[in-house]
């Protein structure tokens, strides 16, 4: 991944990673990519590292669980990152940062039958790795209880989540996505009870397996980046969330590449949870664009779209309650 210079700030932030760790980082630049600050970092032996930096925020509470997450994946064979340093700077500035190293690979041009066959096998390395790792449990809310898995996926859409899956911005934006909303909340309370049967609870979950969190050469994985938001849960959340940008044209997979992973998800957890976590999705993307980038809100209702019509058949729901949103003006 390509990096862009950047602004004294970063420097500052740099000189108190060292200050705290005893370190030796310089800084390169930033990665072009990314909704979310990442910056290149090398060291005095001219090794390569990634700082993620999120300025304001001096919430560390769940660093020292998610280090203890990748590390666990580490010894299992999984290609994730190593924790290096992590902390927050309480003087300006102000901010919470963690060190990573850096793996090697770009996202891929396409995603294929031949990443896809690799991103199972690492998934399954997911498996209850997460026991006993003492991740934060949100609070209960009016759909659902004090517990991670799986309230926190039926919660961000009944609910709403915590600075992301806002439901406001969803019924403020237009009329389709207020009917998206609408259409979603009712999928997901008809079906929340059967996925609390049946998904695992003790899995590792990335919960943001996107195409650009894959790294890749030469068609073998080399890494899969960006557990800020891992939890234990449902592994087949991972497999459904590289399912529902499997249909946005720009990734170009097909439709058996698609019929891969929703055969693999609905074998590990059953439809109605693969349902509840592709309308999770749908909600969760559209709601990201509609605050930030209003201009692409269109092309990933119709991304939504295609993969709600596969949800209602999978799902025997009827498909114009899913689908209705659509010819709303």
């Amino acid at each position: 991944m390509g990096t862009e210079s950047t602004a004294e700030p970063l420097a500052s932030v740099v000189r108190g990673v060292n200050a705290a760790h005893g370190t030796s980082y310089a800084l390169v630049g930033r990665f072009r990519t990314g909704e979310q600050g990442a910056y290149r970092l090398r060291d005095a032996a001219g090794r390569e590292w990634v700082l993620k930096w999120s300025p304001g925020n001096r919430d560390v509470a769940g660093l020292a669980a998610t280090a203890q997450l990748l590390d666990r994946l580490r010894g299992a064979g999984h290609r994730a990152p190593r924790f290096a340093a992590w902390g927050a700077l309480q003087r300006d500035p102000v901010g919470r940062y963690v060190v990573q190293e850096a793996l090697p690979g770009a996202p891929p041009a396409r995603i294929d039958q031949g990443l896809v066959a690799q991103i199972l096998a690492l998934t399954e390395l997911q498996s209850g790795v997460a026991a006993g790792i003492p991740f934060a449990v949100p609070a209960a809310t009016a759909h659902a209880p004090r517990a991670l898995w799986p309230a926190l996926p039926v919660r961000d859409v009944l609910d709403g989540g915590d600075g992301y899956c806002l439901l406001e911005s969803m019924r403020a934006h237009s009329p389709r996505t207020a009917a998206l909303l609408e259409a979603l909340r009712e999928f997901v309370a008809a079906h929340a009870s059967g996925v609390a049967q049946r998904a695992a609870t003790d899995d590792a979950v990335h919960f943001d397996l996107n195409p650009a969190n894959v790294l890749a050469e030469q068609g073998r994985v080399t890494g899969v980046v960006d557990w800020d938001g891992a939890c234990a849960g449902d592994r087949a959340f991972d497999l459904c969330t590289l399912l529902f940008y499997c249909y946005d044209p720009a990734t170009g997979a097909d439709a058996s590449v698609r019929a891969t992973l929703w055969d693999r998800a609905c074998a590990l957890s059953g439809p109605a949870a693969v349902g509840v976590y592709l309308a999770h999705m749908a909600h969760r993307q559209v709601e990201w664009m509609v605050r930030h980038h209003p201009h692409a809100v269109d092309a990933w209702l119709n991304t939504a779209r295609a993969a709600l019509a596969d949800v209602a058949q999978r799902t025997a729901w009827p498909e114009h309650r899913l689908l209705a949103w659509t010819t709303a003006v």
